[in-house]
Parts: structure tokens; C-alpha cells; sequence
């Protein structure tokens, strides 16, 4: 009876514990990688440390990798306009770095990331094939939010 009982003990804790890790996969806290989002984007945190006046500071940023090693986040990736970029290409000088991301929404098939710029305005910026490449472009914010999932990552 008693090893019955340690079974079923260790069963539960081990779903809650996946149940737990499923959930902090959305803000880049999983130990596991379940890779549901779309474009096979993967939810993960920069953290950054400084030393002010003697004192370490440090501060998380949230961040995605994607292509297996490529960021997009705090600092990291260019964001274009769609049609600066079909006129100019690459070249075209509308573009802005992302300074945090603090949310996104997602369904299977599309990603919509809520960021700020570096003059702290508040952005929506989507993930855009283009030769070949994913690159990032702004977009409106989503109309149809019903239809899709948030996850607030200002807090991580």
C-alpha cells in the first residue's frame, strides 16, 4: 500500500510539474523546449547585469530565437516597413531596433509581437519571408484578437 502511494505521489507531481513548465514556456522559463509556436520560433530571456555604483543590477529581457540561433529582442533584430522594404529593399532606411518586447499574440499560424522601439513607442512588428530570410516587419495591431492567445512577458 505504501509504495502504491509513492507511485501515485510521484505521477502527480511530475504532471503538475509539466502542466507548470507547459505554462512558463510562453515566457521563456521551460526546461523544456515543445516548440508550438509558429515560424518554430522558441520563447527565451536575455538577462543583462550592470554595475551601478558598486552594486550588480540585473534585468531580464525577453527575447525569441528562431533558425536556431537567431534573436529578435532587446536590442536584437531590425524592424522594416513592408513597403519601404518591397521599394527599397534592404536598403530602405525605415527601420527601427527593438527595445523590449512586452507581449505577443499567437495563434498556429501567425505571431504578433507588441514591442517598443528605442524612442519607447509602443509597436506591432510580424514575422515576413522575404528572399528567403525572415525578416521583421510593422504591422497594424490585430483586429481579430478573439482568435488569438496573449501572453504578457513585461514581468519574466
Amino acid at each position: 500500500m505504501m509504495k502504491i502511494r509513492i507511485i501515485v505521489s510521484t505521477l502527480c507531481a511530475c504532471c503538475i510539474g509539466l502542466i507548470y513548465d507547459k505554462a512558463n514556456y510562453y515566457k521563456g522559463r521551460s526546461i523544456i523546449e515543445y516548440k508550438c509556436l509558429p515560424y518554430n520560433f522558441v520563447p527565451s530571456y536575455i538577462e543583462l547585469t550592470s554595475n551601478i555604483k558598486g552594486l550588480l543590477k540585473s534585468k531580464r529581457f525577453f527575447c525569441f530565437i528562431y533558425n536556431g540561433y537567431e534573436t529578435v529582442g532587446h536590442g536584437f533584430g531590425y524592424v522594416y516597413n513592408k513597403d519601404g522594404l518591397i521599394k527599397d529593399g534592404y536598403k530602405t532606411k525605415n527601420v527601427f531596433s527593438i527595445s523590449e518586447i512586452i507581449g505577443y499574440y499567437y495563434d498556429e499560424k501567425r505571431i504578433c509581437m507588441i514591442c517598443t522601439d528605442e524612442k519607447n513607442r509602443v509597436r506591432c512588428v510580424m514575422p515576413y519571408s522575404y528572399k528567403s530570410d525572415c525578416i521583421f516587419v510593422e504591422v497594424p495591431f490585430p483586429q481579430d484578437r478573439t482568435s488569438l492567445k496573449y501572453v504578457n512577458t513585461v514581468d519574466i
